[in-house]
């Protein structure tokens, strides 16, 4: 099919590479818009980590819950482990969850898979640093020891050292 379309566009440059594999003869990467905040302001104290997304496998949370014991760690997002994530505030409004970026000193992206990173973002319009995990469409959008940091999806030690790092 995608050897007969005229065009796709893809909104990062991993989703680009497999629409060229899978037969796409032209491809664009037009990446998601997300919208700016009206100011941003200095992070909440104590400092937090903010994960925000579906609480499933490939989004990392497991590891992210390993790798933040002990540190502040706010979770908004519902999915099917959220038995294992008992503290998470669930599905929140926009305004609510534009108010925990406001508030984290640090957003953390630990997916395996990633076509964009809408999350991720949305946290540098909020001029917060992330910590991503090295996958898809986070590689577009992170410049790792600049805009964030990144490391293997699934390594909690590295993931844990980067958090540390940026609180």
């Amino acid at each position: 099919v995608l050897g007969r379309v005229a065009m796709v566009v893809a909104p990062s440059q991993a989703l680009a590479e497999q629409a060229r594999a899978l037969g796409a003869h032209m491809v664009r990467v037009i990446p998601s818009g997300v919208d700016l905040p009206a100011d941003v302001g200095d992070p909440g104290e104590p400092p937090e980590v903010l994960f925000a997304g579906r609480l499933s496998p490939e989004k990392g949370i497991l590891e992210l819950l390993q790798a933040a014991a002990g540190l502040p760690l706010v979770v908004a997002g519902d999915g099917p482990l959220r038995h294992r994530v008992p503290n998470a505030l669930g599905v929140l409004p926009h305004d609510e969850l534009e108010r925990l970026y406001r508030r984290a000193a640090v957003v953390a992206c630990p997916s395996y898979r990633e076509g964009f990173g809408v999350v991720c973002a949305e946290a540098m319009a909020h001029a917060r640093p992330v910590v991503a995990s090295a996958v898809g469409g986070l590689l577009d959008l992170v410049v790792d020891g600049e805009t964030g940091i990144l490391v293997s999806p699934g390594d909690v030690a590295a993931l844990r050292s980067a958090l540390e790092r940026l609180l």
